[in-house]
């Protein structure tokens, strides 16, 4: 968790220079998803973002496996037809559990009441190839009120035990003004995984 911290404070260093000479608009994003693991320990997963017209910095925790953490540059791209869509090509270092970097994208897109989500990594272990894996979260939303939206996930990841090679899901999400909370449900006909999260964007 130090280096988590650490890491998040150079990236704000590095970044304190630009955003006081530029006039440009940036956004902060810190999220927190808590696992409640069948068979084995909790696990927290808590990352932070900040990002501008041009670049994006994110800084990850237990993401990639537990106690792992990861730190990303990347390059937001948007786009407003003939859907809202955000794409964020990535390169990220993994340090501590796991030693290597990774290529990664986030995909976001909405459209009427309907948006789908993506985050997309693919980790090369320095130690051995054969800790190299594809990690992803995907889910697909659809907002049934206002500040409520049901949907379905899939994720694959190495950060915990599974017994399936994707492990998939409902989700339900409350939106208010610039906190979202979920709550989701992994496996419900096995051994059942239970996500809390909150994200808040500022």
């Amino acid at each position: 968790m130090a280096v988590f911290i650490l890491s998040l404070v150079a990236s704000l260093a590095l970044t304190q220079h630009s955003i006081a000479d530029e006039n440009v608009e940036w956004s902060f994003d810190a999220s927190f998803q808590h696992y409640f693991l069948p068979g084995e320990d909790d696990l927290s997963i808590p990352s932070v973002s900040l990002t501008g017209q041009h670049v994006m910095l994110e800084a990850r925790h237990n993401y990639e496996s537990r106690d792992a953490t990861s730190i990303w540059l990347g390059v937001p791209f948007s786009f407003t037809e003939p859907f809202d869509i955000e794409l964020i090509p990535m390169i990220g270092g993994v340090f501590n559990s796991i030693h290597g970097m990774a290529p990664g994208l986030v995909f976001d897109a909405s459209w009427e009441r309907w948006n789908a989500y993506s985050e997309l990594e693919y980790v090369f272990d320095f130690d051995t190839r054969d800790n190299n894996f594809f990690y992803s979260w995907s889910e697909v939303t659809f907002s049934v009120l206002e500040r409520i939206r049901v949907g379905i996930v899939g994720s694959r990841t190495r950060a915990y035990d599974s017994s399936v090679e994707l492990d998939r899901g409902p989700i339900i999400a409350f939106d208010y003004e610039r906190v979202t909370l979920t709550c989701t449900a992994l496996n419900v006909d096995d051994s059942a995984i239970v996500i809390l999260g909150v994200d808040v964007s500022l």
